[in-house]
């Protein structure tokens, strides 16, 4: 098989577990960090709200406006669903991804904590959204798979491994979690450069053998 088929499917099964982490494992922890079960599936509920308001409208958008308009729209619209990310870490607010952490993990207020979380949280889907028009409008079509699944892999599997950071530690020392999760940055910062090499290495060989 080819080395695209194989990084696919590796890239694939790390995005497959990211989301099982995400949405089995992490609502498992909240139900363990909860002593009541009415208080997580509110907040199940509630958090599924905005996802399923803005369902309707992105359908919309996808029918009307191209390619490169709908990815523009992305970023505010994965702010408009950001309330879920804090409303998934509203029980466990210690447990946000990098540097949006830091100041949350000895909140006093739980008020505080779901204002500080959906601010946060808002910065983060704006991120992501950014992240993904800049590799869409400005990297190369053989480049822009690759880049697509380490974006996967930074925002499906960083956050649940941080959550079980979290509990491991006992949220007795935060900066342990803070390496925890500059080390898995790294290794991303990482894997992206060996891909992006990758890439560049089977393009010249292409361009070489007239294939481009």
């Amino acid at each position: 098989m080819s080395q695209p088929f194989w990084l696919f499917w590796f890239f694939e099964n790390i995005s497959v577990a990211g989301r099982w982490m995400m949405e089995i494992a992490g609502g498992w922890l909240v139900a363990r960090l909860a002593d009541s079960a009415a208080q997580v599936a509110s907040l199940i509920s509630i958090a599924s709200i905005p996802v399923l308001v803005s369902m309707a409208w992105a359908g919309q958008v996808a029918d009307r406006y191209d390619r490169r308009r709908t990815v523009l729209l992305m970023g505010p619209g994965l702010a408009v669903t950001a309330p879920r990310w804090a409303g998934m870490r509203l029980v466990c607010a210690p447990l946000v991804v990098g540097l949006a952490q830091v100041g949350l993990s000895y909140s006093t207020s739980p008020l505080g904590a779901a204002v500080m979380l959906a601010i946060s949280s808002f910065g983060i889907a704006t991120l992501a959204g950014l992240t993904l028009m800049f590799i869409q409008l400005t990297c190369p079509q053989d480049l822009q798979g690759r880049l697509l699944g380490l974006h996967n892999i930074l925002f499906a599997v960083v956050p649940p491994a941080g959550i079980v950071m979290g509990m491991l530690t006992h949220y007795v020392e935060l900066r342990v979690s803070m390496r925890f999760f500059g080390l898995l940055f790294a290794g991303v910062s990482t894997a992206w450069l060996l891909l992006a090499r990758i890439g560049s290495a089977d393009l010249t060989r292409a361009e070489g053998n007239g294939v481009v």
